[in-house]
Protein backbone atom coordinates (compact mmCIF):
# COMPACT_ATOMS: atom_id res chain seq x y z
CA UNK A 1 0.00 0.00 0.00
CA UNK A 2 3.05 2.19 0.56
CA UNK A 3 3.60 2.13 -3.11
CA UNK A 4 0.74 3.77 -4.03
CA UNK A 5 0.09 6.05 -1.16
CA UNK A 6 2.83 6.12 1.01
CA UNK A 7 1.19 8.37 4.12
CA UNK A 8 0.33 8.12 7.56
CA UNK A 9 -3.12 7.61 6.98
CA UNK A 10 -2.01 4.06 4.94
CA UNK A 11 -0.67 2.75 8.02
CA UNK A 12 -3.20 4.04 10.52
CA UNK A 13 -5.68 2.08 8.10
CA UNK A 14 -3.78 -0.92 7.92
CA UNK A 15 -3.07 -0.95 11.74
CA UNK A 16 -6.97 -0.98 12.67
CA UNK A 17 -7.47 -3.53 9.74
CA UNK A 18 -5.32 -6.08 11.01
CA UNK A 19 -7.10 -5.92 14.33
CA UNK A 20 -10.36 -5.96 12.75
CA UNK A 21 -9.03 -9.31 10.63
CA UNK A 22 -7.38 -10.46 13.79
CA UNK A 23 -10.84 -10.24 15.73
CA UNK A 24 -12.46 -11.60 13.16
CA UNK A 25 -10.12 -14.93 12.90
CA UNK A 26 -10.61 -15.22 16.57
CA UNK A 27 -14.71 -15.09 16.38
CA UNK A 28 -14.27 -17.43 13.49
CA UNK A 29 -12.05 -19.85 15.57
CA UNK A 30 -14.10 -19.91 18.59
CA UNK A 31 -17.41 -20.64 15.98
CA UNK A 32 -15.89 -23.39 13.80
CA UNK A 33 -14.69 -25.23 17.40
CA UNK A 34 -18.22 -25.79 17.57
CA UNK A 35 -18.22 -25.89 21.98
CA UNK A 36 -21.51 -27.96 22.88
CA UNK A 37 -23.42 -27.37 26.21
CA UNK A 38 -25.12 -30.29 27.74
CA UNK A 39 -27.78 -27.57 29.41
CA UNK A 40 -30.68 -26.90 26.82
CA UNK A 41 -30.47 -23.21 24.78
CA UNK A 42 -32.02 -21.18 27.83
CA UNK A 43 -28.99 -22.77 30.65
CA UNK A 44 -26.30 -21.90 27.94
CA UNK A 45 -27.87 -18.01 27.74
CA UNK A 46 -27.93 -17.86 31.48
CA UNK A 47 -24.49 -19.57 31.91
CA UNK A 48 -23.16 -16.96 30.18
CA UNK A 49 -24.78 -14.45 31.95
CA UNK A 50 -23.56 -15.39 34.66
CA UNK A 51 -19.93 -15.42 33.67
CA UNK A 52 -20.23 -12.01 31.75
CA UNK A 53 -22.01 -10.33 34.80
CA UNK A 54 -18.63 -12.11 37.08
CA UNK A 55 -15.95 -10.45 34.52
CA UNK A 56 -17.48 -7.06 33.86
CA UNK A 57 -14.28 -5.75 35.32
CA UNK A 58 -12.53 -6.08 31.86
CA UNK A 59 -14.79 -4.24 29.86
CA UNK A 60 -15.58 -1.80 32.25
CA UNK A 61 -11.62 -0.80 33.62
CA UNK A 62 -9.41 -3.10 31.21
CA UNK A 63 -10.53 -1.07 28.07
CA UNK A 64 -10.16 2.66 29.14
CA UNK A 65 -7.13 1.70 30.26
CA UNK A 66 -5.58 0.11 27.74
CA UNK A 67 -6.15 3.18 25.97
CA UNK A 68 -4.78 5.31 28.44
CA UNK A 69 -1.79 3.25 28.76
CA UNK A 70 -1.12 3.72 24.91
CA UNK A 71 -1.83 7.62 24.98
CA UNK A 72 0.82 7.08 27.97
CA UNK A 73 3.41 5.22 25.81
CA UNK A 74 2.93 7.72 22.77
CA UNK A 75 3.29 10.65 25.26
CA UNK A 76 6.98 10.59 24.73
CA UNK A 77 7.33 10.89 21.04
CA UNK A 78 4.54 13.41 20.74
CA UNK A 79 5.95 15.99 23.64
CA UNK A 80 9.79 15.50 22.47
CA UNK A 81 8.88 16.09 19.15
CA UNK A 82 6.81 19.24 20.43
CA UNK A 83 9.53 20.49 22.39
CA UNK A 84 12.63 19.36 21.01
CA UNK A 85 12.51 18.85 17.22
CA UNK A 86 12.39 15.23 15.22
CA UNK A 87 16.02 14.81 16.43
CA UNK A 88 14.99 14.44 20.15
CA UNK A 89 12.34 11.70 19.21
CA UNK A 90 15.29 9.65 16.82
CA UNK A 91 17.14 9.34 19.28
CA UNK A 92 14.56 8.61 22.14
CA UNK A 93 13.01 5.70 19.27
CA UNK A 94 16.33 4.13 18.58
CA UNK A 95 16.29 3.86 22.24
CA UNK A 96 13.64 2.42 23.64
CA UNK A 97 13.26 0.12 20.81
CA UNK A 98 16.92 -1.63 21.53
CA UNK A 99 15.93 -1.76 25.14
CA UNK A 100 12.40 -2.94 24.87
CA UNK A 101 13.27 -6.17 22.21
CA UNK A 102 14.72 -8.62 24.83
CA UNK A 103 12.52 -7.20 27.56
CA UNK A 104 9.30 -7.42 25.41
CA UNK A 105 10.40 -11.23 24.30
CA UNK A 106 11.19 -12.65 27.74
CA UNK A 107 8.27 -10.59 29.49
CA UNK A 108 5.81 -11.82 27.19
CA UNK A 109 6.87 -15.48 27.24
CA UNK A 110 6.91 -14.79 31.05
CA UNK A 111 3.37 -13.33 31.22
CA UNK A 112 2.21 -16.17 28.91
CA UNK A 113 3.64 -18.77 31.54
CA UNK A 114 2.57 -16.95 34.76
CA UNK A 115 -1.06 -15.74 34.05
CA UNK A 116 -2.54 -19.51 33.95
CA UNK A 117 -0.27 -20.28 36.77
CA UNK A 118 -1.85 -17.72 39.00
CA UNK A 119 -5.35 -18.20 38.05
CA UNK A 120 -5.38 -21.55 38.82
CA UNK A 121 -3.02 -20.79 42.26
CA UNK A 122 -6.16 -18.34 43.31
CA UNK A 123 -8.77 -21.21 42.44
CA UNK A 124 -6.65 -23.65 44.20
CA UNK A 125 -6.52 -21.45 47.78
CA UNK A 126 -2.61 -20.92 47.36
CA UNK A 127 -1.02 -18.16 48.21
CA UNK A 128 -0.62 -15.65 44.97
CA UNK A 129 1.63 -13.37 46.85
CA UNK A 130 4.63 -15.41 47.24
CA UNK A 131 3.89 -16.19 43.59
CA UNK A 132 3.88 -12.99 42.26
CA UNK A 133 7.00 -11.91 44.77
CA UNK A 134 8.66 -14.90 43.13
CA UNK A 135 8.29 -14.53 39.82
CA UNK A 136 9.28 -10.79 40.40
CA UNK A 137 12.55 -11.59 41.85
CA UNK A 138 13.39 -14.21 39.28
CA UNK A 139 13.38 -11.53 37.12
CA UNK A 140 15.20 -8.88 38.52
CA UNK A 141 18.03 -11.40 38.48
CA UNK A 142 17.96 -12.19 34.61
CA UNK A 143 17.28 -8.45 33.75
CA UNK A 144 19.17 -6.38 36.16
CA UNK A 145 23.18 -7.17 34.22
CA UNK A 146 22.06 -6.70 30.81
CA UNK A 147 20.13 -3.17 31.92
CA UNK A 148 23.23 -2.24 34.32
CA UNK A 149 25.32 -2.34 31.38
CA UNK A 150 23.22 -0.22 29.09
CA UNK A 151 23.11 2.24 32.64
CA UNK A 152 26.48 2.53 32.36
CA UNK A 153 28.02 2.06 29.44
CA UNK A 154 24.88 3.16 27.31
CA UNK A 155 26.84 6.11 25.19
CA UNK A 156 29.74 3.64 24.48
CA UNK A 157 27.40 0.89 23.54
CA UNK A 158 25.40 2.83 21.47
CA UNK A 159 28.72 4.85 19.94
CA UNK A 160 30.17 1.57 19.04
CA UNK A 161 26.98 -0.24 17.40
CA UNK A 162 24.94 2.91 15.49
CA UNK A 163 27.74 5.59 15.29
CA UNK A 164 29.33 8.39 16.32
CA UNK A 165 26.27 10.27 15.89
CA UNK A 166 23.97 7.95 17.95
CA UNK A 167 25.80 8.70 21.04
CA UNK A 168 23.26 11.27 22.65
CA UNK A 169 20.70 7.51 21.90
CA UNK A 170 22.85 6.18 24.49
CA UNK A 171 22.79 9.29 27.38
CA UNK A 172 18.98 8.46 26.48
CA UNK A 173 19.26 4.62 26.72
CA UNK A 174 20.82 5.38 30.04
CA UNK A 175 18.18 6.83 32.01
CA UNK A 176 15.50 4.93 30.16
CA UNK A 177 16.74 1.40 31.40
CA UNK A 178 16.09 2.37 34.58
CA UNK A 179 12.07 2.88 33.58
CA UNK A 180 12.63 -0.41 31.37
CA UNK A 181 13.99 -2.89 33.97
CA UNK A 182 10.99 -1.73 36.12
CA UNK A 183 8.51 -2.56 33.50
CA UNK A 184 10.00 -5.16 32.88
CA UNK A 185 9.63 -6.56 36.59
CA UNK A 186 6.15 -5.80 36.73
CA UNK A 187 5.15 -8.38 34.82
CA UNK A 188 3.77 -10.53 36.99
CA UNK A 189 2.06 -7.49 39.19
CA UNK A 190 0.47 -6.55 36.02
CA UNK A 191 -0.49 -10.11 34.96
CA UNK A 192 -1.85 -11.00 38.70
CA UNK A 193 -4.32 -7.49 38.50
CA UNK A 194 -7.32 -9.37 37.18
CA UNK A 195 -7.26 -12.72 39.16
CA UNK A 196 -7.06 -10.31 42.30
CA UNK A 197 -9.96 -8.35 41.00
CA UNK A 198 -7.04 -4.73 41.51
CA UNK A 199 -8.45 -3.96 37.43
CA UNK A 200 -10.08 -0.76 38.89
CA UNK A 201 -7.18 -0.14 40.59
CA UNK A 202 -5.14 -0.37 37.31
CA UNK A 203 -7.34 2.37 35.46
CA UNK A 204 -6.88 4.81 38.15
CA UNK A 205 -3.11 4.11 38.66
CA UNK A 206 -2.85 4.44 34.92
CA UNK A 207 -4.34 8.41 35.17
CA UNK A 208 -1.69 9.01 37.74
CA UNK A 209 0.97 7.42 35.11
CA UNK A 210 -0.37 9.68 32.18
CA UNK A 211 -0.33 12.64 34.52
CA UNK A 212 3.18 12.09 35.68
CA UNK A 213 5.03 11.24 32.48
CA UNK A 214 3.07 14.70 30.99
CA UNK A 215 4.21 16.41 34.01
CA UNK A 216 7.97 15.58 33.89
CA UNK A 217 8.71 16.12 29.91
CA UNK A 218 6.87 19.89 30.70
CA UNK A 219 9.22 20.43 33.39
CA UNK A 220 12.32 19.08 31.25
CA UNK A 221 11.28 21.76 28.67
CA UNK A 222 9.97 24.62 30.56
CA UNK A 223 12.33 24.59 33.52
CA UNK A 224 15.67 22.74 32.65
CA UNK A 225 15.21 23.27 28.61
CA UNK A 226 17.02 20.09 28.19
CA UNK A 227 16.43 17.18 26.16
CA UNK A 228 18.17 14.85 27.94
CA UNK A 229 17.00 16.18 31.15
CA UNK A 230 13.67 16.00 30.00
CA UNK A 231 14.52 12.21 29.19
CA UNK A 232 16.31 11.32 32.58
CA UNK A 233 13.12 12.43 34.37
CA UNK A 234 11.28 10.43 32.77
CA UNK A 235 13.50 7.34 33.04
CA UNK A 236 13.61 8.18 37.05
CA UNK A 237 10.02 8.80 37.12
CA UNK A 238 8.98 5.56 35.22
CA UNK A 239 11.66 3.40 37.67
CA UNK A 240 9.68 4.80 40.40
CA UNK A 241 6.19 4.46 38.89
CA UNK A 242 6.76 0.55 38.51
CA UNK A 243 8.20 0.17 41.59
CA UNK A 244 5.15 1.54 43.60
CA UNK A 245 3.12 -0.65 41.31
CA UNK A 246 4.48 -3.39 42.01
CA UNK A 247 4.58 -2.86 45.83
CA UNK A 248 0.93 -1.94 45.53
CA UNK A 249 0.15 -4.84 44.06
CA UNK A 250 1.87 -6.90 46.16
CA UNK A 251 0.25 -5.97 49.25
CA UNK A 252 -2.94 -5.95 46.97
CA UNK A 253 -2.75 -10.01 46.73
CA UNK A 254 -1.47 -10.52 50.13
CA UNK A 255 -5.10 -9.11 51.20
CA UNK A 256 -6.55 -11.38 48.40
CA UNK A 257 -4.94 -14.35 49.83
CA UNK A 258 -5.88 -13.47 53.42
CA UNK A 259 -9.68 -13.16 52.14
CA UNK A 260 -9.23 -16.25 49.88
CA UNK A 261 -8.30 -18.01 53.03
CA UNK A 262 -11.48 -16.79 55.06
CA UNK A 263 -13.50 -17.84 52.09
CA UNK A 264 -12.00 -21.40 52.49
CA UNK A 265 -12.44 -21.79 55.79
Amino acid sequence: MGLFKPAASVLIVLAILGSVINAGMLAFGVKKAGYHFDENESDKRSSLWIIAKKHYDFPLYRAPQDLLNAASLSLPTLMLAAFFGPISVGFYTLSVRMLSMPSQLIGKSVGDVFYPRINEAAHNKEKVSKLILKATLALSAVGFFPFAAVFAFGPWLFGLFFGRDWVIAGEYARWLALWMYFMFLNTPSIKALPVISAQGFNLVFTFFTLGARLAVLAVGYYIFKSDLIAVALFGISGAVINITLIIIVFFISVKFDNSNKEAYR
